[in-house]
């Protein structure tokens, strides 16, 4: 039987589009159970490491950061050195902080020119934010999970800690979906152009 329908949500679009986060890699992690996943509301907050006077450009990057409407997670790096290098993640948000911190620090040494080493020092969590020992969404997954709670028939979401997202719904077994959204979400890893070095394997999100 095939399915009903089939939505992909990627980067800034709502339904379908590219994402900017960085990923590598084609293999499957281990499933994540609903007691090891962390689920937040869609809000975010920004927490302050450090304060640093920025130049112009600089500044507007960071004003942006601190305002995006992508949401988490995110993290902005930066060096304040004669030629300062910034950069920040929270171009769709990742799936993970430490993703982000990774993701930021890499972009704003490839950029460093001169002065001391890149540093973070702002981030971009969900509401009431706990660093554990636990999977975490990005704000694009979160949004489809709370999607497939109202889709018909059998239904599966993929992603990574990249912020990777796919999920299928009107399926007519559960396997079948799931097979679906892992080969899905799997294939943009694979193809995605690479800026970190470092594999971000899939995984099927519980369905809370």
């Amino acid at each position: 039987m095939k399915p009903l329908f089939v939505i992909t949500t990627l980067a800034a679009m709502a339904v379908s589009g590219c994402m900017t986060a960085p990923v590598q890699g084609t293999s499957a992690q281990k499933p994540v159970s609903e007691s090891e996943l962390d689920l937040y509301s869609l809000e975010h907050q920004v927490t302050h490491y450090s304060k640093v006077e920025f130049g112009k450009n600089a500044a507007k990057a960071f004003h942006e950061f601190r305002k995006s409407d992508k949401g988490y997670f995110g993290a902005f790096a930066y060096s304040s050195g004669p030629r300062g290098a910034f950069s920040y993640s929270a171009t769709d948000g990742h799936g993970t902080l430490r993703t982000a911190r990774e993701y930021a620090l890499k972009n704003c040494s490839t950029y460093l020119v001169a002065g001391p080493a890149c540093k973070i020092i702002a981030v971009l969590t969900p509401k009431g934010y706990v660093e554990r020992h636990k999977a975490t969404l990005s704000k694009s997954s979160t949004k489809a999970l709370r999607n497939l709670r109202s889709a018909d028939k059998y239904n599966a979401i993929a992603t990574n800690d990249a912020g990777y997202v796919d999920w299928v719904a009107g399926y007519s077994s559960q396997e079948s979906a799931n097979k679906e959204a892992m080969r899905r979400c799997s294939l943009r890893v694979k193809t995605r152009t690479q800026r970190i070095q470092k594999t971000y394997p899939c995984y099927l999100v519980p369905k809370q």
